[in-house]
């Protein structure tokens, strides 16, 4: 994204980028900056922490929103596109993902939806967060507050 942004108005007037590591990792840089690499996203593994974020800054309020916010993640664009790669269907294309059949909620938005719930029940039994009786509005609670106080992402 930092290099994506070099000579770009308004973020920068030049086109020059400079990457500061070690010997052993330029190749690394060299071929994601030259598209030879694809980057996945690493929010899976931590979405627990990250949500709980949402949830006490009060950007996400219930489960819908929830899954709105995860939507609007590069989680969810790599989702689509490489599907495979967390745990979602084998032989379903990324257009098919995204379709609506009969109505139907998609595999995708399945995937969406049974991460948000898993991840807000763990946390509900951590007292992070509050569920309503409906399982659906979410509430953070003081030990969910000083985590996300003391937790740097």
């Amino acid at each position: 994204m930092m290099c994506g942004r070099a000579g770009r108005p308004p973020f920068d007037d030049t086109g020059l980028v400079i990457i500061m590591t070690r010997r052993e990792t330029v190749h690394l840089y060299e071929n994601l900056l030259n598209g030879c690499e694809v980057v996945e996203s690493q929010l899976l593994p931590c979405v627990t922490e990250h949500l709980l974020a949402e949830i006490v800054q009060l950007t996400v309020t219930d489960i819908t929103k929830a899954i709105e916010w995860l939507q609007c993640s590069y989680l969810y664009v790599r989702m689509k596109k490489n599907p495979e790669n967390y745990s979602i269907k084998k032989g379903i294309s990324g257009d098919r993902l995204v379709k609506h059949v009969q109505g139907a909620i998609v595999v995708l938005h399945y995937a969406m939806l049974d991460i948000c719930v898993k991840k807000v029940n763990e946390l509900s039994q951590h007292q992070m967060v509050e569920i309503d009786k409906d399982g659906f509005l979410l509430s953070p609670l003081d030990p969910g507050r000083l985590m996300t106080v003391l937790f740097e992402i």
